[in-house]
């Protein structure tokens, strides 16, 4: 396992849609993030089926809309 040695205000686990939402949210006022994810790769795809209402006007608000 690689270790790392990084100073951040918050540390983020998980790189799914909650965790990324959480990471842009603190960004905006100027909290240092790390976000941290078992997975090494990302994919090209999205795994979701539907986009509520609600979850794309969040979306636009972090201006990260599809």
């Amino acid at each position: 396992m690689k270790m790392l040695s990084q100073r951040c205000d918050v540390v983020v686990v998980g790189a799914g849609p909650t965790g990324l939402t959480l990471a842009c949210t603190l960004r905006r006022p100027g909290v240092d993030v790390l976000i941290l994810d078992r997975s090494i790769d990302s994919t090209a795809t999205s795994r979701a089926a539907v986009l509520h209402v609600r979850t794309r006007e969040l979306l636009e608000d972090l201006q990260v809309s599809p």
